[in-house]
């Protein structure tokens, strides 16, 4: 699947660009130290009405794991328009540099196929930060081309 455009909040000045979150190399992806850090994924012409979702941990250390996030989706990417699909809070999945992990979107969530796709930090990370730091991105479900 092609992704055209990933955008983020502002990134650490040290940090690989945004658009490496949807490669297969762990990298160092990682936004600023502050509230609310978030990274959104434009699939474009492509629509997912999501099943699962992957994300995998950048490459640097193992101490700035997700903890608290929200992942959402939007047909059309506007700030009013974004659906919930699954809140996670002190989620312990994602605990070593690089690593994967994939959770289910409850169908109850996931009525609509998205086009656009955020992950938001909702509180710290694991080294008890504000540090989103990411560095792998999939989407699965059924799919259309708009």
């Amino acid at each position: 699947m092609c992704v055209r455009q990933v955008t983020s909040s502002e990134l650490d000045a040290k940090s690989e660009p945004a658009r490496v979150v949807v490669g297969r190399q762990a990298v160092r992806c990682v936004t600023q130290n502050a509230q609310n850090q978030w990274f959104i994924i434009n699939l474009k012409s492509v629509k997912v009405r999501p099943t699962k979702y992957t994300l995998r941990l950048s490459s640097t250390w193992d101490q700035e794991a997700l903890r608290n996030w929200r992942f959402a989706g939007s047909v059309d990417g506007k700030a009013q328009h974004w659906d919930t699909l699954i809140e996670h809070k002190n989620d312990m999945s994602l605990t070593r540099k690089g690593q994967t992990a994939t959770w289910t979107v409850p169908a109850s969530a996931a009525k609509k196929h998205y086009s656009y796709f955020c992950i938001i930090q909702t509180g710290k990370n694991s080294n008890n930060n504000m540090f989103l730091a990411l560095s792998g991105f999939e989407v699965y479900g059924s799919v259309i081309l708009s």
